[in-house]
């Protein structure tokens, strides 16, 4: 079984001096928020053995705080095609993902984010948390966290409905002591 974690970016800004989507950097809020996701991979001895990211700043900046806690976070490997990904594209990059990675985490955005967990998420399968799949389905917050079991042995296999959501977790979630 394979492992994909999905993480979108921490709340950004449009600052007075932004003029393109790809420059927003990371709000105060983005940035504490950031933290406490930092906080709970530490605890959760989340450990993906290879880590995507679009590098656009806030999720460059997301990653980069988590990568102060999270010593996996900094041998993440840019991608380009990341940015304004469409869910046919990002499947496409999951199914190409070398067979070597058992554990896959993809730091991105929404709606791409969103609706690739939608798709591939099996909602009778024994492992599924249905809690944690309304939850995503009502909003894929900023800062939050997808983790699906991929009931498949090679990633070429990803396909609708081959996946578990395991545990979907909001940084809010961490204030209140819910995650």
């Amino acid at each position: 079984m394979r492992m994909l974690s999905l993480l979108r970016h921490a709340k950004s800004d449009w600052g007075e001096n932004v003029r393109r989507d790809f420059d927003r950097p990371l709000n105060a809020r983005g940035r504490a928020a950031s933290e406490r996701m930092a906080k709970f991979f530490a605890a959760n001895e989340f450990d993906p053995d290879l880590v995507l990211v679009s590098p656009a700043r806030r999720t460059m900046e997301t990653l980069d705080i988590i990568s102060r806690t999270c010593p996996w976070a900094r041998a993440a490997v840019p991608d380009d095609a990341l940015y304004m990904i469409t869910l046919d594209e990002l499947l496409g990059k999951v199914r190409d993902l070398p067979n070597m990675h058992d554990h896959v985490l993809i730091v991105g955005h929404n709606p791409g984010l969103e609706q690739l967990a939608a798709e591939i998420a099996a909602p009778n399968s024994i492992s599924h948390d249905d809690a944690a799949m309304a939850r995503l389905r009502s909003r894929f917050a900023t800062g939050a966290l997808a983790e699906f079991d991929c009931h498949i042995d090679k990633w070429k296999d990803m396909a609708p409905r081959t996946a578990s959501l395991r545990r979907f977790t909001k940084p809010k979630d961490l204030r209140s002591g819910r995650g």
